[in-house]
């Protein structure tokens, strides 16, 4: 027995409702959200849930974990003013507090809140010696915490907090 093509079309008619229902359910997990677009301009960002969305004109740019990160950052080599070279230890701990932002204010806001730690810290111990650096781990914690919070929450981010693990004098190899 052979399907007639009216068979064939109403199977095709079928897979692609079927295809387009399943493009059109996002599944948003807790703790995070989705950046949707519509034609290329953002449209609006989901909470966690299930939403419905039109397929082909609609997509979700991408989804954002808003629990809270770490950025480890071990062993960052700093010049101090005595050209003494410091070994950096330090953690970042960091949440997305907008999506929006987050998304489109900068390519990978990870590594750039890490990035701007390194320069940061680069630039506060570039000013110091290297005994004044060991004596003021509270002052440089707290410059560099408030320096990261005001720059970092242009791109939707916030930093919750900075632990300065060590700051040592570096062994050279020379």
């Amino acid at each position: 027995m052979t399907a007639g093509p009216t068979a064939i079309i109403l199977i095709a008619v079928v897979v692609v409702v079927l295809l387009l229902i399943r493009l059109a359910i996002v599944i948003v997990r807790p703790n995070s959200n989705a950046v949707v677009e519509r034609v290329g301009r953002f449209r609006g960002v989901l909470e966690p849930g299930t939403h419905l969305i039109l397929p082909v004109v609609d997509r979700v740019r991408a989804r954002v974990d808003r629990r809270e990160q770490v950025a480890q950052l071990s062993e960052l080599h700093v010049t101090t003013s005595d050209n003494k070279n410091a070994a950096v230890s330090m953690a970042i701990y960091f949440a997305v507090s907008d999506p929006r932002l987050a998304v489109y204010e900068s390519s990978n806001y990870a590594a750039a809140v890490a990035e701007l730690a390194n320069t940061t810290i680069r630039n506060l111990l570039g000013g110091m010696t290297m005994t004044q650096a060991r004596e003021s781990y509270h002052p440089i914690r707290g410059q560099l915490e408030s320096l990261l919070r005001a720059e970092v929450s242009r791109w939707g981010v916030m930093v919750s907090r900075i632990e300065l693990v060590s700051i040592d004098q570096a062994v050279s190899n020379a």
